[in-house]
């Protein structure tokens, strides 16, 4: 993994940093397959909304997604797929989060 990106685990999420940005999804929800419920800390690109999506790990439910201008959070909801798995997630994530999140 990159030196600049910093993952944190806690009973609860998982928060990866990159940068000066960083994004969280609840483990609670992904460890029973449920619909998982991630906040970004800045408003993404398309590109990197099209990359978690397209991974083959979660998908983005678009109508469960929103970016709050005055909070600077986009909150959006991960279906996983069969091929769900934490590190895996961890791995998309934090890879997409390299190229597209800004500097």
């Amino acid at each position: 993994m990159d030196s600049s990106v910093s993952i944190e685990y806690n009973d609860t999420s998982v928060i990866i940093d990159c940068r000066k940005v960083f994004l969280s999804f609840d483990r609670r929800y992904a460890a029973k397959g449920y619909p998982i419920p991630c906040e970004i800390y800045f408003k993404p690109t398309t590109e990197l909304i099209g990359t978690i999506s397209s991974s083959g790990i979660v998908t983005v439910d678009e109508d469960f997604s929103r970016y709050s201008q005055r909070e600077n959070i986009y909150r959006i909801l991960l279906i996983p797929t069969e091929n769900y798995n934490e590190e895996k997630m961890i791995d998309v994530l934090s890879e997409s989060m390299l190229l597209y999140a800004p500097n």
